[in-house]
């Protein structure tokens, strides 16, 4: 999430801005959370007769020391969305092995979402959440 779309979320109905820390506090450390396919790949598909796949609800895990976004991959899968690379993550449970995929999170609970082009995807079947590392 870039800075301004951070301020945009923490920014208050006086013009000021609400802490971080209360926002989490009140919101808590999950969030809902649909995942899809990005604007202009949903268009290229559509072009292309494709069927769009169905958005895909989760429960979003916010991890203030993780430094990327995560998904399940087989969310991946679900979206058809194309891999772009491919990389290596350290993970609470090891290293394991990511691809690398755009795609649209929106957060209903925030009103605000974020295109994310280089979202790492691994297997996290056991919780289907999204997590920054």
């Amino acid at each position: 999430m870039r800075k301004h779309e951070i301020y945009h979320l923490l920014k208050n109905e006086a013009g000021g801005f609400y802490d971080p820390a209360e926002v989490l506090e009140f919101l808590g450390a999950e969030l809902q959370a649909v995942l899809s396919v990005p604007k202009a790949l949903a268009e290229a598909m559509a072009r292309e007769g494709r069927v769009l796949p169905q958005p895909v609800n989760v429960r979003a895990l916010i991890d203030t020391g993780c430094t990327r976004t995560a998904f399940d991959s087989g969310i991946a899968a679900a979206l058809q969305l194309p891999q772009t690379g491919t990389g290596r993550a350290s993970t609470a449970n090891g290293v394991c092995d990511v691809t690398f995929h755009p795609i649209h999170v929106f957060f209903p609970e925030l009103g605000a979402g974020v295109l994310l082009p280089q979202a790492r995807a691994c297997n996290m079947r056991a919780a289907r959440v999204v997590a920054r590392d």
